[in-house]
């Protein structure tokens, strides 16, 4: 996990986030850092996990996690982590079924996976926290699953999340900041109101930098009426960290 991502976000390792919807979008940018930090928060804290990943494989993650000092596979063992590869499953499908139905059923077949996982995870231990977690949802899409049963999809994660306490919702996705994919932004804005915290990240305005690879903007809601909290750094990756700093004040332009 990331020391200056937890700050940003105002995350207590020890308290986690409880009955919260997350919301992790990118545009022309790639937000799965973020995806490995909270996976690796929960993991080292011996916090129970389901993960359903549309995008990338268990390798992937196993292997960025291992680098961040978090062990997947004993955490599968302990049935601490359940991880769904949504490819894998939807490939096999679509091997054996090509029909409009699947496509159809698409978003309710996640849920079902997940809903399964996450009795199962109750059933291990109702005490600890859990964290549910989409990679990115946009890739529904690119299947061909309409973004109303997307976002059908996300309500009732929302609901499942929310049942039991202690338990936190992410969800990640991919637009294109210039409205040239409406199915996308559909799903990132509805998300954007119903979650209550969302964080962007999206390329620089002023364009490539070696020593700035983005930003991040993070809105939070406001638990009264007032005016959701904004936040936004710009940040550096290295092999092992992200460095967070103030737009402007990455030492590259000191």
């Amino acid at each position: 996990m990331f020391v200056d991502v937890n700050n940003l976000l105002d995350l207590n390792p020890d308290v986690p986030p409880n009955r919260q919807t997350i919301s992790i979008s990118s545009s022309r940018n790639d937000h799965s850092f973020l995806l490995h930090h909270f996976l690796t928060l929960y993991i080292k804290n011996n916090y129970n996990v389901c993960f359903l990943a549309l995008e990338q494989s268990y390798g992937h993650f196993n292997n960025v996690a291992t680098k961040l000092g978090a062990n997947l596979n004993a955490a599968k063992t302990k049935k601490q982590l359940i991880f769904i590869e949504g490819l894998k499953h939807f490939g096999d499908v679509f091997l054996t079924d090509k029909s409009t139905e699947l496509v159809e059923q698409g978003a309710k077949q996640c849920y079902e996976l997940i809903s399964k996982s996450f009795d199962t995870l109750l059933e291990t231990d109702r005490s600890k926290p859990v964290l549910i977690m989409v990679d990115n949802l946009s890739v529904l899409v690119s299947l061909g699953i309409s973004p109303v049963n997307v976002l059908d999809l996300a309500h009732y994660l929302r609901v499942l999340a929310y049942s039991h306490s202690n338990t936190c919702l992410v969800l990640g996705s991919q637009w294109d900041q210039d409205g040239t994919d409406e199915e996308n932004e559909l799903i990132y804005r509805a998300l954007f109101h119903q979650s209550t915290m969302c964080i962007e990240v999206s390329s620089l305005p002023s364009g490539y930098c070696k020593d700035v690879h983005g930003q991040i903007k993070v809105t939070t809601s406001s638990k009264s009426y007032e005016r959701p909290i904004v936040k936004t750094m710009q940040y550096k990756m290295t092999d092992k960290n992200v460095c967070l700093f103030p737009l402007g004040f990455s030492a590259a332009v000191l």
